[in-house]
Order: C-alpha cells, then structure tokens, then sequence
C-alpha cells in the first residue's frame, strides 16, 4: 500500500514540519491498552514511489524526500509497508510518518476517516481495533481477517475461513453476525452504512442490510461473470464475463436492472483494479477494447448514450478516474504511468516510467496528485 502527494516548495508562511508524535489528549479506556507509535524516516517509507502533481507538471522521487512529510495526502491511504516488515501510518496532528509496533500483526484495515484501524494477528490471535486519535487499541475477542469498516467506521466486514463473511457491530462487545451468501462468496463490499454486497462462485450477486439484528436479503441475482467494478457510491456496478468470449454488463444496483452490454471489452487485467473505473457522475465507465489485439485501446463509455472516447492505444494494465473525474491515470504493459484528460482532449502525457506494470495509481483526494509504486518485474498478462 502506498500513500503519496508532493510539492515543489514550502509555501510561505506555513508552519515548519514536525517529526515527533502528536501526545495523546486521551486516556486509555479500563480495555483499552496503549498503542505505541514510533517516528519513521518518511523516504524509508516511500521508497520506490513516484508522485506527479497535475498542478506543475512536475514529478517527484524518491531523493526529494524532504517534501514527503508535510504534504502527503492523507486521504489517499495512510499506511505503508515498511522495508524489512513493519506497518507505517501517518499521524496528522504531527504532520509525521509513524511505525505501529504491534507484535505479530499480519492485516491493517482502515476506517473512511482513518480514525481506526483492525489488525488480525498472527497464529489466530484474533483482532484489535486500533485508535489512531486516543493513540489505544483493544482486544475484539473474535478471530477473522478483517476486510472493510462500514462507511460510518461502526461496522467491520470479516473474512472467515473456510470461506464466509459476517458483519461485527463495534460498539459493544459482540459475536460477528453471518451473512448466508450462496456458493462459494469471492469478495464482499459496503455499498453504504446499512448495504453489504456479496458475490461469489456461480456468478450470484447478494446484496444484504444489515441494519437489524438479523440480515435481510434485498437482492439475489446472477450476473454476467466474477469481476466486477463498483462506482464510488455503491450504486452501479460493471461485470466482466468470462473468457474466451469477455464482455461487460452495466447494472444499476436498486433497484436491480441490466443497463447496457458491451461485447468484447473487459474492465481491467486483473481483480483489485475494480475501484474507480467509474466517473464520479456514473455516467462514464473505463473499458479496455481488443484487449491484447493490435487495436487494443482504452476508452471512456457512456452508460446511456453508449458513446466511446479514445483515451490511449496500446496494452494496459490499470486505470483509474481521478476523484473530480477530470483525468484518468494508468500503466501500460511496458511498465509506464500515464495521465490523460477524461475528455480525452489531450494525448496521454508520459508522467513516469519503470513504475510496474502491476501498479495501481493512487490519486490524492483532492485529484492534485497521482502516486505510481515502482514495483520490480511484472508479468505478460496476455500470456493464457
């Protein structure tokens, strides 16, 4: 995981940066136990990733890192893998990248608002809820891994072996709720604080509320085939079918209703890029075309007039909407980042390279910035 944003200069006036942690204003609850964070050399956490700042036109590395700890994008995703092992998280209050030293801690999942955070330990060990503002973790006294916190952070989605997902209330002490999905359940999201989808094996989608003490089943369907990509607020969803024929299926999610079909595209080369290939407006949808022919291409479609924008030829990897929705990054089987207007207006401009064909682009939340990781080799994903 990565968190990244840049600038060129210290703006005038601002306050110098401060690498010492922020001192709990807040004491331990009775089970609660403090949580030790301990500062971190920012470039030794951001190794190897590459921030380019649409504003300037300018790409920042890894020997600049003295601008990295005063302006990283908090909202992008504040944890990072540390080289060696080890998790970092950056602490707004003191503008400062912090390990969590937390013995035998194999997962982090964090809340929307970064507030909190679940680790599952090692050797089932069970789980800890993290609170990054009272600087406290507590023991949960259940085990599983812990995959999403509800929208609002007063839920945590779990995984659970050998293959199911329940939903823990973390307002009191509590048992995980199971969510009876059919088959073999593949992934689980939030739609929103009360909505879980599920989709698994078989191509069944399930959505359940989960606002009561029991979990209701509102929507049980079948739909194109196993990936998919959800738009940002949980309403719409693109699933890719099934090779050799592939395919996309454009559906509103409530209620449930098939919006249009586009054959022969795919959304993406690989599951965990189903984040934002929707605009922010859902009417735009990215889609890869001839995928690993020779007029492979990448375009913007519309969801109701059925439109194409060409946004780049050539083999791709991962794509992503900014969050304002006016430009779309992405890496190419040649191991580049590219950044390209959504209106396609302008060609895709070269924003960095080596950065990993298997790399994800990460925008900051205010669509300034876009981090690539450079990652080392890669694969030939047109390779059966």
């Amino acid at each position: 995981m990565l968190v990244a944003c840049g600038r060129d200069k210290e703006p005038e006036g601002k306050p110098s940066v401060s690498a010492t942690a922020a001192t709990p204003k807040t004491s331990p609850t009775p089970d609660s136990q403090p949580l030790k964070l301990t500062p971190v050399d920012p470039s030794a956490v951001l190794q190897g990733v590459y921030i380019y700042d649409t504003a300037t036109g300018h790409t920042i590395t890894p020997q600049d890192a003295d601008y990295y700890t005063a302006w990283i994008a908090i909202e992008t995703l504040p944890t990072s893998v540390l080289e060696g092992g080890g998790r970092a998280i950056f602490d707004a209050a003191s503008r400062s990248w912090l390990r969590l030293d937390l013995a035998g801690a194999l997962n982090i999942t964090l809340s929307d608002d970064r507030k909190r955070g679940a680790v599952q330990l090692e050797n089932n060990g069970g789980l800890r809820l993290l609170d990054f503002v009272a600087k406290t973790y507590r023991d949960l006294g259940v085990i599983g891994h812990p995959t999403a916190f509800s929208p609002d952070g007063s839920h945590l989605l779990l995984s659970n072996p050998p293959a199911s997902f329940s939903v823990l209330l973390l307002s009191r002490s509590s048992q995980p709720v199971p969510l009876p999905s059919k088959g073999r359940p593949q992934v689980a999201r939030w739609l929103d604080n009360n909505h879980v989808l599920i989709a698994s094996e078989g191509d069944f989608l399930q959505i359940f509320d989960v606002s009561g003490a029991t979990p209701n089943l509102a929507v049980d369907e079948t739909i194109a085939g196993p990936e998919h990509a959800l738009s940002t607020d949980g309403t719409h969803l693109a699933a890719q079918a099934r090779q050799p024929d592939f395919g996309v299926f454009l559906y509103r999610l409530a209620p449930f209703q098939q919006l249009a079909s586009i054959p022969g595209a795919v959304i993406g080369t690989q599951y965990s890029i189903a984040s934002r290939i929707w605009s922010a407006d859902n009417r735009r949808v990215l889609l890869v075309l001839d995928r690993c022919g020779a007029s492979e291409r990448l375009v913007s479609y519309g969801v109701n007039d059925g439109s194409q924008l060409l946004l780049a030829r050539g083999g791709f990897f991962e794509h992503i909407f900014s969050p304002d929705g006016r430009w779309v990054a992405f890496t190419t089987q040649a191991t580049n980042g590219y950044l390209v207007p959504s209106d396609a207006s302008l060609a895709p401009r070269l924003v960095s390279d080596n950065v990993g064909a298997t790399s994800t682009p990460k925008w900051s939340a205010d669509s300034r910035y876009v981090a690539f990781a450079r990652l080392v080799g890669g694969y030939d994903r047109c390779i059966p």
